[in-house]
């Protein structure tokens, strides 16, 4: 059994076609004419299924830089929102200065962060309930 569950991942590793043949052998302890072998005796075609496995693989790089965007907005706004309010609470202008470059400092490190994502380097909009309204990430 263990034998099958090992046969199956080299078939799919091969057909899937992401690495080079020598590197699948290896990382399977074969040698390429053993693979050569198997592939030959099985009828497994390499590559075949490399479309597949590129869209599963971008599929899954985009959601987890959605999920990635939508936790740096969401920090942006509260953070900023924060230091607003603190802001509020100052009275002695000398601090109210040394704020003001604290938060000018944190927005431009906003702003490259955005322009990584390849967000807008504005805050578009938020809810009522606080949370952003950008339009980056579309939700199935």
């Amino acid at each position: 059994m263990n034998q099958l569950r090992n046969i199956g991942a080299l078939k799919a590793e091969y057909e899937a076609g992401i690495n080079p043949k020598v590197d699948i052998a290896k990382k399977h302890g074969i040698s390429a004419v053993t693979l050569w072998r198997y592939a030959s005796k099985w009828e497994w075609n390499y590559g075949r299924m490399r479309e597949e496995v590129m869209e599963s693989l971008s599929q899954a790089a985009l959601e987890r830089l959605c999920k990635l965007t939508e936790t740096v907005i969401e920090e942006h706004v509260l953070l900023l929102s924060q230091m607003r309010k603190k802001m509020m609470t100052l009275d002695d202008p000398k601090e109210v200065k040394h704020y003001s470059s604290q938060v000018d400092a944190l927005l431009k490190c906003i702003k490259g962060e955005r322009t990584a994502l390849g967000l807008p380097n504005h805050i578009v909009g938020m809810s009522t309930y606080g949370s952003v309204v950008e339009g980056v990430c579309e939700k199935n």
